[in-house]
């Protein structure tokens, strides 16, 4: 009598079909959660790294604009009135001019960062400190060699020169990132073309 009630039992099928479906549905739905979960993740990470693209570059773009700002105001001796906007410090001709002894002479992770240059990039702050580090004299008659080739000037300095090295710190500041270059300026004088 047990086995012929177990055998209606399984031969009775009614609700297996609901079961089965309510089953795979429940497994589609984790499915569809964890897809959803890993691709909202990787458009999270793709924003975080065009985020840090954007400051990286925005940085860049303050070293090189401090490039032209140092070339500037070593030939004029002054700031321009297009250049006095973006410009934070009031000693940064004679920080360029002269090697003087900067207080401001930290770097962008120090507590007391106060930038010479501070300006917008691509809507992106940017936060430029620049030091005169050191210079170099060169007597009547020598030669210098820019970098470790001949560069197609500098080969005699019949008449003297030198050259003036800067340290250019530059920091790009976006909502989610944070880029900091350093770089080294060398700016050459008393050479002819």
């Amino acid at each position: 009598m047990l086995i012929n009630r177990v055998k209606q039992v399984i031969a009775n099928e009614s609700g297996v079909a609901i079961i089965v479906s309510l089953l795979i549905m429940v497994a589609l739905g984790v499915l569809g959660a964890t897809a959803l979960m890993v691709s909202s993740t990787d458009i999270s990470i793709g924003g975080n790294y065009r985020q840090a693209q954007e400051t990286f570059y925005a940085a860049d773009g303050g070293s090189e604009l401090c490039n032209c700002l140092i070339n500037r105001t070593l030939d004029d001796r002054n700031v321009s009135a297009a250049d006095q906007y973006i410009i934070q410090d009031l000693n940064f001709v004679t920080e360029i001019i002269s090697i003087i002894d900067d207080p401001d002479n930290v770097t962008a992770g120090d507590a007391n960062f106060a930038p010479d240059i501070r300006t917008n990039i691509n809507l992106l702050a940017v936060d430029v400190d620049v030091d005169r580090v050191s210079e170099t004299i060169v007597r009547e008659g020598s030669a210098m060699e820019f970098l470790s080739g001949y560069e197609g000037i500098g080969g005699g300095l019949a008449s003297g020169g030198g050259a003036m090295r800067f340290r250019i710190d530059s920091v790009g500041r976006g909502s989610n990132a944070i880029s900091n270059i350093e770089t080294m300026y060398e700016y050459v004088i008393g050479i002819g073309g």
